[in-house]
């Protein structure tokens, strides 16, 4: 699924003597399948962006097409649309609350009406993809998993309404390294798998430039830059001054051009791909 957002702006309180613009004329759009990422000083509007995006929020001016549907016209069901676009919060684990794993992710299927045997293969195939193998997990008490697994299962009841378009906030926030990194490849992996569209909201440099195809740049509730990871951290001065930093294979190769290291910066973002360049420079050098 498509989604173009058209000039879209909100404001908590309009008209009000109090009125706080969050976002500000934004554009852009989100092609199917593909994975985008958007980042952001603490308050430029990120969170508030993507509520707009499934109808939790209804911006004060302009438009949300969401294939060919307009989210924004208010003759859209949106409970249909949130099937289709599903919202992962932060910290989603903080919403369990049926007695076994399998119980809540089939919670969003079965207030469908769905059959059981359907609810029960949705449930089945969503905790595959976060990687809870259905025999260990399924009758266990949410509560008793560790963080990271909270976390999946929380997840995988989003998953469950087979979504077209996933958006997921801080899905790694408060993480320790380790379960961070297995979070993200998840959810690459579910995007390979499933074909849906991922948009990530995150504060993480390495995580935008590793996984991203497209990057969004708010800065007070405006969108300030866009394009590629490699066209997005090239512009290293300007994000500095959105108070944003670079992933650390780029920063990384920054710091050898300041020490006279003669080595191109264009297309390295993660530490891997510093770490041949450095070796490939070091070798001609020799």
């Amino acid at each position: 699924m498509r989604i173009e957002v058209r000039n879209i702006s909100f404001s908590y309180n309009p008209g009000q003597p109090d009125e706080a613009k969050i976002l500000d004329g934004i554009s852009f759009a989100v092609e199917s399948g593909t994975f985008t990422g958007i980042i952001g000083h603490t308050g430029s509007g990120k969170t508030t962006l993507v509520q707009q995006l499934n109808g939790l929020l209804k911006p004060s001016s302009g438009t949300i097409l969401a294939g060919d549907a307009d989210i924004t016209s208010g003759k859209v069901p949106m409970a249909d649309i949130r099937r289709k676009i599903g919202l992962v919060f932060q910290y989603p684990e903080y919403q369990l609350f049926e007695e076994t794993v399998a119980e809540d992710i089939a919670f969003g299927p079965r207030n469908t009406g769905m059959p059981e045997e359907e609810i029960e293969a949705r449930t089945r195939e969503a905790m595959k993809l976060v990687g809870l193998e259905y025999e260990q997990f399924a009758g266990r008490s949410p509560f008793e998993l560790s963080g990271g697994q909270k976390r999946r299962a929380a997840i995988a009841g989003v998953l469950a309404m087979k979504p077209e378009v996933l958006i997921m906030d801080e899905p790694a926030a408060g993480l320790d390294p380790g379960a961070h990194t297995a979070i993200l490849e998840m959810i690459e992996n579910i995007r390979k798998e499933t074909g849906c569209s991922i948009i990530l909201v995150s504060h993480n440099m390495d995580d935008i430039g590793r996984y991203c195809d497209q990057v969004l740049v708010l800065d007070h509730g405006r969108l300030v830059l866009s394009g590629t990871p490699d066209e997005v951290f090239g512009r290293a001065g300007e994000l500095a001054s959105y108070g944003l930093g670079l992933p650390s294979g780029r920063a990384l190769i920054r710091r050898m051009q300041a020490l006279g290291a003669a080595i191109p910066e264009e297309g390295i973002l993660t530490e891997e791909q510093a770490a041949d360049a450095i070796e490939a420079w070091w070798k001609e050098k020799r």
